[in-house]
């Protein structure tokens, strides 16, 4: 980190730089982790992101910490699956798909969204709508079931009210469903 602070112009911006760095290195380690799934990689990645900021200071400077955390998210996604594809190893989705994500729906109170329709053959299909998910979707998809962050955590960590949070999330299953049953 010292390096990269050492490429910027004034000490105004290596501050700026320190501040933002320790507000958004575990965040964006987390995001990384669930991608790669290993922690050389996942430290490579969120680096590299770091660099290219540093490089382009000037351009990220004026942006609001909430406009940096999110751009954030998105390179390190990004630099996550260029890392697995120049690996050649399989690309993955930045969440598993385990049983939370198929069971009980909490907005619903009863049976979930996901429940009952997704047998062996489709997962293929899951994956691929997943994939084609808004960036902020997979996050929220992400921390809620990968992660296994409360709503209230989620709400904090992508600075949202609780209850848009579980809305968001009712509707990203809700989309999930629609797709998963589409063309059946």
């Amino acid at each position: 980190m010292l390096a990269l602070m050492m490429a910027l112009d004034t000490e105004e911006d290596r501050i700026s730089f320190k501040k933002l760095y320790e507000k958004t290195y575990r965040k964006f380690m987390s995001v990384a982790l669930a991608i790669v799934h290993n922690q050389a990689d996942a430290e490579e990645a969120v680096h590299d992101v770091y660099v290219k900021w540093a490089d382009d200071y000037e351009k990220y400077r004026d942006k609001s910490q909430k406009d940096m955390l999110r751009l954030g998210f998105i390179m390190t996604k990004n630099r996550c699956v260029d890392l697995l594809r120049e690996r050649k190893r399989h690309v993955m989705v930045p969440i598993e798909i385990n049983d939370d994500l198929l069971g009980e729906d909490e907005m619903a109170g009863g049976e979930g969204i996901l429940d009952g329709i997704v047998k062996e053959e489709d997962e293929r299909k899951l994956v691929q709508i997943m994939k084609g998910l808004q960036e902020e979707e997979q996050v929220i998809l992400m921390l809620r079931y990968d992660r296994e962050l409360s709503y209230e955590l989620i709400a904090k960590e992508m600075k949202l009210e609780v209850n848009t949070v579980k809305m968001r999330l009712y509707r990203i299953k809700k989309k999930i469903r629609e797709e998963m049953l589409r063309d059946e």
